[in-house]
């Protein structure tokens, strides 16, 4: 049995990574952490959370935890790293899923981030957390940085086909308003967002361009969308090939055997097909000289929580899909 903690539950994300963890059967949570609500029992809290008979922990209490075999960090930017450090320290595996442990080197973290970042001593340990791209190097880790949700989306569609591209990639990316986190503003209030929809961080504003790009090695421009829907994102990645072949076939061959993976030529794909699942689902529409790839994610499970326990999966030994919703919905 795997011994685990969250430091972070009850954000978004943090709660989705305390639904699915309920019915990972390998893995015990022995806290969860919660600085709004110490003290606080989790399953009075959010009934869901039916199988956490226990209160919420302050985040510096979960430091007293060293017998844990693995923490997961769902903390803002420039909040986890030093508890990473420390967790790291005392022989505990980390999954970070903020942006504190993406980018290997710190100038990189602080020119996207625009701050000094929290603790480096890390960091060249950190391992990029796509499991259908770097299962082999996951395995071995110590740390995962678990990717953003766009960055998901843009990059598995796209790194295995960058050598057939050109270097300039457009995005044009939609997100559900849990991708915004817990804490509201004008622009995620329901006023604003019922009803409603429009860009954001257009060109190379959004931080996320920086994982697309270091890993990806491409120059993208990219433009996020807010949609009035609580999960869910659909990317539209625009590419330019530099020869006479088929990007579907390529994609098609190089993730047959991942389970969370769908590829699809010319097929319309939605949210509804991988909303509530760990799925990602791409469909190109190509000819000789252009393709136009959309791919579609939960940005709370494959783009963040989901994903966050696959590399745990991958880390532990476990088939990567235990504890992970394979289907979507339909209606």
């Amino acid at each position: 049995m795997v011994k685990a903690g969250v430091v972070g539950g009850s954000g978004f994300t943090g709660i989705e990574l305390l639904r699915l963890l309920q019915n990972h059967y390998a893995t015990d949570v022995v806290f969860a952490t919660s600085d709004e609500h110490r003290s606080e029992r989790i399953d009075f809290l959010f009934p869901g959370l039916h199988e956490y008979k226990f209160p919420f922990i302050s985040h510096v209490e979960a430091l007293n935890f060293t017998d844990i075999d693995i923490v997961f960090l769902a903390l803002p930017h420039g909040k986890s790293a030093k508890f990473a450090e420390k967790f790291l320290n005392n022989g505990v595996k980390v999954i970070d899923l903020s942006g504190d442990s993406r980018f290997k080197k710190p100038q990189t973290y602080e020119k996207w981030y625009k701050m000094q970042h929290p603790a480096t001593s890390y960091l060249s340990k950190a391992i990029y957390g796509i499991p259908e791209l770097f299962s082999d190097q996951i395995k071995n880790a110590e740390i995962v940085g678990n990717p953003g949700c766009y960055p998901t989306s843009v990059i598995i569609p796209i790194l295995p086909i960058a050598n057939l591209i050109d270097q300039r990639v457009i995005v044009d990316a939609k997100s559900g308003v849990s991708g915004a986190g817990k804490s509201c503003n004008s622009n995620t209030h329901f006023i604003s967002v019922n009803e409603n929809f429009f860009e954001y961080s257009v060109g190379k504003v959004h931080r996320h361009v920086g994982e697309m790009e270091e890993i990806t090695g491409k120059d993208i421009t990219f433009s996020a969308g807010l949609l009035p829907l609580s999960r869910g994102i659909l990317s539209t990645i625009y590419v330019t090939k530099t020869g006479d072949f088929s990007i579907y076939d390529a994609l098609q061959e190089f993730y047959s055997d991942k389970p969370f993976v769908k590829v699809f030529s010319e097929k319309q794909v939605s949210l509804k097909d991988v909303v509530y699942s760990n799925n990602i689902f791409i469909s190109v529409f190509e000819d000789k000289e252009t393709a136009v790839i959309v791919s579609v994610i939960d940005n709370l499970i494959k783009g963040a929580a989901g994903q966050a326990i696959q590399n745990m999966n991958i880390m532990f030994g476990f088939n990567e899909t235990k504890g992970l919703p394979l289907g979507g919905i339909e209606v």
